[in-house]
């Protein structure tokens, strides 16, 4: 009687898989995209300073001489970074 009913009933199927590849065009466009998001956030950095250095400026706290040598010096700051530091600070 045991021997007419199998206790594990194994089937086999072929599975298709699509994994996708990463091409180097790929790899540029995701460069290039991380470069304008570091430029683009650069910009947003460099008006709000302009702004908060102004407000500061309006306020007394500082004058626009020393808040336009804090922009030059943050600007100097900005150079010396190097695309990969700034694409993971952006």
């Amino acid at each position: 009687m045991f021997n007419e009913v199998p206790l594990v009933n194994i089937d086999t199927k072929d599975l298709n898989i699509k994994i996708p590849s990463v091409t180097s065009d790929d790899v540029n466009k995701y460069v290039s995209y991380l470069t304008l998001r570091v430029e683009k956030n650069g910009k947003i950095v460099e008006d709000w300073t302009s702004m908060i250095n102004e407000t500061l400026a309006l306020c007394g706290t500082t004058d626009k001489t020393e808040a336009k040598a804090t922009i030059a010096n943050l600007e100097e700051i900005n150079k010396k970074l190097s695309p990969q530091d700034k694409a993971e600070l952006g």
